[in-house]
Parts: structure tokens; sequence; C-alpha cells
């Protein structure tokens, strides 16, 4: 499955789409060598900065000043 990502909101993790971006981070770390515990603590992260949403900005506003990405990494121009 691929991401998913949409231009403002985010997903639940009981979608579709939240569910598959949790598989594809879980594939993606676990084959570096992350353990489930570790993988389990970046999902977490996810779920809470971005609700699972690859595109999302902070506050569903584009603002290069603000917090972009599954991460919301601030500020969005870096």
């Amino acid at each position: 499955m691929a991401w998913s990502a949409k231009p403002s909101g985010g997903y639940t993790l009981s979608s579709a789409q939240g569910t598959g971006n949790i598989n594809e981070i879980n594939t993606y770390l676990s084959a570096q060598g992350y353990t489930l515990e570790a993988v389990c603590g970046v999902c977490g992260n996810m779920i809470s900065e971005s609700a699972l949403n690859p595109w999302r900005w902070q506050s569903d506003t584009v603002n290069m000043s603000g917090g972009y990405g599954l991460f919301q990494y601030t500020p969005a121009s870096g």
C-alpha cells in the first residue's frame, strides 16, 4: 500500500488511510532495525502531531513558520 495524504485534516487510526500509513512507517523502520517498541513510539508521535497525514500543516494553515509533515517540523521552510 502507498502513503495516503491530503491537503488538510488527518486520518483516524481506524481508517484505511491511517492504518496504511502506520503500515508504511512500520515496514520502513523495521527494515532499518528499529524494535517494535521504537516503531510504536514513532507512530504515537505521528498520531499526536499530524494525525497520520504527511502533508499536514500546523493548524491546517499554510505557514512557513509553523509546523509541517508527519512530525510537524518547525519551521516548515527548513
